[in-house]
C-alpha cells in the first residue's frame, strides 16, 4: 500500500509537468502491451503441464494406443512452442518498456536536479546528489522491472495453477487457495515488522556511502596531505561497525521470511496427506491426475520464495522512490516569474538599490543597504577584504539568491521580474574562480555557452581570451579532449577556456570573480589586456572581483566592500586622493598581506 500511495504522488507531479507529461501515456501503453503478453505467457506457462495428466493416464491403461500418445505429444509441443512465442513477444515488449523508463526517470530526475536554485547545491555534497538521483534511480528502476516482470508473473502464474487446481479436484483448489491467503496475512504481518530494521538498515548504509563519495570526490586533497591511509582505515572502521551490526539485524529479518516459508512447508504436508487420503478412503485417483496436482503445486511452492526476494528489494527500492519524491516535491527556491519581463534588447544598466541579503542558514547579514549603479557598457570593479561581500554581491546579480530587502534593477526592471531562463542564457556571463570544464573537447568546452557557435567564432574568442596560441600547441589543436574537470590542463589553462567560454555569447552583463587568480605573470598580464580592450571597447557592462589591484586600473568605478556594506566609492584616481580603505588595501598588497 505503501508503494501504491508514493507511485500515486509521484505521478500526480509528473502529469502535472509539461516537460515530460506527454512521455506518460507512452510508457503506459507499452508496459500495458508488456503485461498482456505477460499474462499469455504465464498462463500457457501453467497449461503446458496439463497433457502430461492425459499422457500418464493413458500409459497406465492396460492397452495404452499409440495415436493418443502421439496426439498428446503433438498437443504438448504446439502448447511449448506458443509459450515461446509469447514469452518472446514480452521479452520484446519488456525491454522497451525498460528502456523508455530509464529515459523517463533519469531524464526527469536530472532536470529535477538541475532546476533546484543554488542553495540546494550549495547544502548537498555531490555524493549526496549522485544517491539522490543515479543512485536512487537504479535501485528504483529494479525494483519495478523486478515486481512487474517477476513478482506479478509470479502471483499470475500461482493464481492460474488455484484455478485450474480445481478442475482437477475442489480439495486441491481448496489447499492451494488456501495457501495464498495464509502466505499473504503471514507476509503483511511479516512487512510491518521488518520496516523499522529497514529504515535502519537505509540510515546506516547512507553513511558508509556517504563517506565513500568524500574519499572518491577529495581524492587529491587527500593524497596532498599524506593521509590516504587515514582515510583507508577511518573507511575499513566504518564497514566493520556496519557488518557487526547488519549481522544481527539480518538474523532478526530472516526470522520473520522463516513463517512464510513455514506456510510453504504446512500447504506441501497436505498436499500429500490429501493424495494420501483420497488413495486410501476414497476412489484411488488416476496417476495422470496426482502427478499434475503435485507438479502444478510444487511450481508454486518454488515461486513462494519470489516473494521474499521482492521483500528485500522493497528495502532499498521504496526508500529510493521516497527520496525521488522528496526531490521532485522540493521546489527551486529561485523561480521564474508568472509574467516574465525582457526589454527588446538588454544594455546592461545594472543598479543595486538598497540591497541587504542574509544566507539561509546564516545568523548574520552577508550584504548591508548597498546602493549603487552601474552604467551601460562600464567596467566596476569591487574589492576588499576576504568575506566582504563581493561574491555574494554578484551571486545576487546572478540571481542564484534573491536580497532580503531591495531591489536588482536590470534596464529599470527588477530582477525578480526578468524572464530567469533567457537573462541567463543570453544576458549573462561568468568567470568564475572556480573553474569547471566538461569532459569533452576545448571546442566543445568553449561551445557550452553558445552551441550554435561557429568553429570561426570559437576561435576568435579564444584569442580574445588569450588561448589561442597554446591550444594551436597542443596535439589535437582545439580538439583536444580535457578530461575530468579539465584534469588534463595547468589552472592558467582552464581559466582562459573559461574566459573563452564567456566572451563567445557576448553578453550584455560579464562577471568576472578573480578571473586571473588562477595565472601566471605572463598569462596575467596577457588576460588583463584582453580585460582592458573589452572596457575600451565598450561592448558590455562588467564586473571585476579582484585582489590584485593591476587588473583593475582602467575600471571606470571601484566599489569599496567591508563586512558587507560599501565603504567607499569612486574611480581609482580618486579613492587613492582619499588615503582610505582602498589605499591601505593597496598597501597591504604591495607587502604580501592581502589574501
Amino acid at each position: 500500500m505503501q508503494l501504491l500511495s508514493t507511485f500515486r504522488q509521484v505521478f500526480a507531479i509528473m502529469r502535472a509537468d509539461p516537460s515530460i507529461a506527454p512521455e506518460l501515456p507512452v510508457v503506459r501503453r507499452l508496459a500495458i502491451r508488456a503485461i498482456l503478453w505477460m499474462m499469455l505467457t504465464e498462463f500457457f506457462l501453467v497449461l503446458q503441464v496439463y497433457p502430461v495428466k492425459y499422457f500418464i493416464d493413458e500409459l497406465s491403461r492396460p492397452a495404452p494406443r499409440v495415436d493418443r500418445l502421439l496426439i498428446i505429444a503433438g498437443v504438448l509441443a504446439v502448447l511449448y512452442k506458443t509459450g515461446a512465442f509469447f514469452r518472446n513477444r514480452m521479452s520484446q515488449w519488456r525491454n522497451s518498456t525498460q528502456w523508455r523508463m530509464w529515459r523517463v526517470w533519469w531524464g526527469y530526475g536530472m532536470r529535477r536536479l538541475l532546476r533546484l536554485s543554488s542553495d540546494f547545491h550549495t547544502a548537498h555534497g555531490t555524493g549526496e546528489k549522485e544517491s539522490m538521483v543515479t543512485k536512487n534511480i537504479i535501485k528504483f528502476e529494479v525494483m519495478i522491472d523486478e515486481l512487474v516482470f517477476d513478482t506479478i508473473p509470479v502471483s499470475l502464474r500461482i493464481g492460474f495453477t488455484t484455478v485450474l487446481m480445481f478442475f482437477i479436484g475442489v480439495p486441491f483448489g481448496m489447499l492451494s487457495m488456501l495457501t495464498m491467503v495464509a502466505y499473504y496475512v503471514v507476509a503483511m504481518r511479516s512487512e510491518k515488522a521488518i520496516t523499522p530494521q529497514r529504515n535502519e538498515y537505509r540510515v546506516r548504509i547512507k553513511e558508509v556511502e556517504r563517506f565513500g563519495s568524500e574519499i572518491t570526490a577529495n581524492w587529491r586533497t587527500i593524497k596532498e596531505m599524506g593521509r590516504e591511509e587515514d582515510f583507508s582505515d577511518r573507511n575499513d572502521q566504518l564497514l566493520m561497525d556496519f557488518w557487526r551490526d547488519e549481522v544481527p539485524r539480518h538474523k532478526r529479518y530472516l526470522k520473520y521470511f522463516t513463517r512464510q516459508d513455514d506456510v510453504v512447508t504446512c500447504s506441501r504436508a497436505l498436499l500429500y496427506a490429501l493424495i494420501g487420503v483420497l488413495a486410501l478412503w476414497s476412489r484411488r485417483p488416476e496417476l495422470g491426475t496426482i502427478v499434475l496436482a503435485t507438479t502444478w503445486m510444487e511450481r508454486s511452492y518454488s515461486n513462494y520464495s519470489r516473494y521474499s526476494e521482492f521483500q528485500a528489494r522493497l528495502n532499498e527500492g521504496l526508500e529510493s522512490l521516497r527520496e525521488l519524491l522528496d526531490l521532485i516535491c522540493l521546489p527551486p527556491t529561485i523561480q521564474q516569474p508568472q509574467d516574465p519581463q525582457y526589454p527588446e534588447k538588454v544594455q546592461g544598466h545594472v543598479v543595486f538599490d538598497n540591497i541587504s541579503f542574509r544566507y539561509p542558514e546564516a545568523e548574520e547579514c552577508s550584504i548591508r543597504s548597498v546602493s549603487f549603479e552601474a552604467k551601460s557598457s562600464t567596467a566596476t570593479a569591487l574589492v576588499g577584504p576576504s568575506g566582504c561581500g563581493k561574491s555574494t554581491l554578484m551571486a545576487l546579480l546572478q540571481r542564484m539568491y534573491d536580497p532580503n530587502e531591495g531591489n536588482i534593477l536590470i534596464d529599470g526592471i527588477d530582477l525578480r521580474s526578468l524572464d530567469y531562463s533567457r537573462y541567463r542564457r543570453e544576458g549573462l556571463s561568468i568567470v568564475s574562480q572556480d573553474i569547471q570544464l566538461f569532459d569533452t573537447t576545448i571546442l566543445e568546452n568553449i561551445r557550452m555557452s553558445k552551441p550554435d557557435a561557429t568553429d570561426e567564432e570559437v576561435v576568435e574568442a579564444a584569442k580574445l581570451a588569450f588561448a589561442h596560441k597554446f591550444i594551436k600547441k597542443l596535439d589535437k589543436g582545439y580538439h583536444t579532449m580535457v578530461g575530468e574537470d579539465g584534469v588534463r590542463l595547468s589552472g592558467g589553462q582552464k581559466q582562459r577556456i573559461a574566459i573563452a567560454r564567456a566572451l563567445l555569447r557576448q553578453p550584455a552583463i560579464l562577471i568576472m570573480d578573480e578571473a586571473t587568480s588562477a595565472l601566471d605573470a605572463l598569462s596575467q598580464k596577457e588576460v588583463q589586456r584582453a580585460i582592458e580592450a573589452l572596457i575600451a571597447k565598450r561592448k558590455c557592462t562588467i564586473f571585476i572581483i579582484a585582489h590584485r589591484f593591476s587588473t583593475i586600473m582602467c575600471a571606470d568605478q571601484v566599489v569599496v566592500l567591508d563586512e558587507g556594506g560599501i565603504a567607499e566609492i569612486g574611480t581609482h584616481e580618486e579613492l587613492n586622493r582619499m588615503n582610505g580603505l582602498y589605499s591601505k588595501l593597496r598597501a597591504m598588497e604591495a607587502d604580501g598581506l592581502l589574501d
